[in-house]
């Protein structure tokens, strides 16, 4: 348990910093950006706990409300949400298909639109919300979802569970 969390620590940090000195901004496609924290919470709460995804996503929407000066809070509301949620694939099925995490991660996708929208429309203006999917949601939902698939391999082969378990 050690190591997953001295590499999800040295992860976290490594992403932080990357965001905070604008070199992550090199792999931006019209200044749109994976949402890599999404990713990582999902996965962390798919292959080693949901627990674990609870406060990877608290801990990565703490740094990411520091870093883009929005509303403490809010973000990290919605990653421990997403991680919160990973109990649900992870009860039945064993995730071994890059094609079934990639509609994983995509329900996640919507799951974190819907509370952004509801967080949004309590604390945000509205103009703000419609920028968000007339220049942003389109290209950072393809985005995620491309750069999720090696991703998910990467986990798939650091943090393997056995379990018995339905296998797709």
């Amino acid at each position: 348990m050690i190591k997953k969390i001295i590499i999800n620590g040295i992860v976290l940090v490594v992403i932080t910093a990357l965001y905070f000195t604008r070199v992550i901004n090199v792999i931006s496609i019209k200044d749109v950006l994976p949402d890599f924290l999404l990713i990582l919470t999902i996965f962390n709460g798919i292959f080693i706990s949901p627990t674990f995804g609870i406060i990877f996503g608290f801990s990565a929407g703490i740094l990411y409300d520091v870093q883009t000066l929005s509303i403490i809070g809010i973000n990290s509301i919605i990653y421990s949400t997403v991680g919160y949620l990973t109990f649900i694939p992870i009860k039945r099925v064993e995730i071994d298909n890059s094609i079934i995490s990639s509609i994983i991660v995509f329900i996640f996708i919507i799951v974190k639109l819907i509370i952004f929208l509801i967080l949004s429309a309590i604390f945000r203006d509205n103009s703000e919300i419609a920028l968000y999917f007339k220049n942003v949601f389109v290209i950072e939902t393809i985005y995620t979802l491309v750069i999720s698939i090696p991703i998910f391999y990467i986990y798939k082969k650091l943090f393997r569970k056995t379990k018995n378990r339905i296998s797709f």
